[in-house]
Formats: structure tokens, sequence, C-alpha cells
């Protein structure tokens, strides 16, 4: 649950950020934190981010939560592409990871391919029944 304060504060950035202000990596962190699907703006300003080098390599180890988060909000904004490129981006670097698996079988629910998406989480949950995918 968001408390008030919280609530209050990703508007206030979400403004900032929207008029130019600043503050893009605090607003997508705070979002993410609070596990807050803000998914066009997350689309738009995590895509701003990843799409400038110099900023993508300053985020350190942070820049694959960035990709994550992006994919999440592509696929709520029906932005299949863009969703499959952050993909594939964390495949690389994480091959075989559970969570780059969960976000190849949300991707095919996006695509609405709902019976290769349900083998891909029955796969998953196989691997780690205790897991909550």
């Amino acid at each position: 649950m968001v408390t008030r304060t919280e609530e209050e504060e990703v508007n206030r950035l979400e403004n900032q950020v929207e008029n130019g202000g600043g503050g893009v990596w605090e607003y997508l962190c705070l979002v993410h934190k609070l596990k807050l699907r803000r998914s066009d703006m997350v689309l738009k300003h995590g895509l701003s981010i990843l799409n400038d080098s110099k900023k993508r390599s300053a985020l350190g180890p942070e820049e694959w939560t960035l990709y994550e988060q992006v994919a999440v909000a592509a696929m709520d904004c029906q932005s299949i592409d863009v969703a499959k490129d952050c993909i594939k981006v964390l495949q690389r670097k994480f091959p075989g990871s559970k969570r780059v698996g969960r976000l190849e079988a949300m991707l095919l629910e996006a695509r609405g391919l709902w019976s290769e998406a349900e083998n891909a989480y029955s796969s998953l949950l196989e691997e780690n029944p205790f897991d909550q995918v």
C-alpha cells in the first residue's frame, strides 16, 4: 500500500519530469520501489535513459533493473517491439535466468499467444514450484 506522502512524492516527481525539470531516474526508482504501474511514463522516460549510452552506463548494475522495468511497461503499452528488444538485452546478459524467463512468458501473453505463455509459465513452475510466477 502506498502512503499519501509517497503518492504525493510520485506525483510531484512526475510533474517535474513531464515539465523538463529533471529527476527522471529518481522518479523511475520511486515508481519501481513502490511497485506502481505508470507504464506510459516509465516507457517514455526509461527509454530516454536506455537510448542514451552515457546515461545508461552511469546506472551501473541498475541498468538491468531499468531494462526489466521498461520491458514490463512496454508490454503494458503494447509496444511489443520495445519489450522484445529489452528482453533480448537481458537474455544476453543473464542467459538461463528465471526472471528473464518470466519476462519471456509475459511477452508471449502480451502477444496473445496464450497456449505458449501457459507452457512457459508451467515450465518455470516445474523448475521452481515455490516461485510465485
